[in-house]
């Protein structure tokens, strides 16, 4: 067991130094469902800085199959959707409100997450996935 959480480590330290094409090599998605939520969380952190085609690639991998905890926080104390708002990534917003919306609706512990994204996506005026959301 120690060997896949090493194997995880390093593909999260991967993806920090930007190495992501590398990174999406070695995952798939049973890698992403077997990482922890705080895992996840660390993975999708990481990501924020990087828009290319492979980051776009794991994001899509980790948004259909991992499982990521909401109040994991970051070296300087903000959330995950504190830290994507911060980045300006309104598609990591929009895919991450969707993934409330539909896999964690009837988590009442999640509504101060729901109710920042929704004021984000509005701001930046992403209409559409803000009605989702309200809907």
């Amino acid at each position: 067991m120690g060997s896949r959480i090493e194997e995880q480590e390093r593909m999260i330290e991967l993806v920090r130094q930007g190495a992501c094409k590398r990174a999406l090599q070695e995952m798939d998605e049973k890698a992403v469902q077997k990482m922890r939520p705080e895992q996840v969380s660390r993975l999708l952190s990481a990501l924020i800085p990087f828009r290319s085609r492979p980051a776009r690639e794991i994001e899509e991998l980790v948004f259909q199959n991992g499982r990521w905890s909401w109040t994991e926080k970051d070296e300087e104390g903000f959330w995950l959707h504190e830290q994507i708002i911060r980045g300006g990534r309104v598609d990591m917003a929009a895919k991450a409100a969707e993934r409330i919306r539909k896999r964690e609706a009837g988590d009442s512990g999640l509504s101060f997450v729901w109710a920042e994204l929704v004021v984000y996506l509005l701001d930046k005026c992403q209409r559409l996935p803000a009605r989702n959301m309200l809907e």
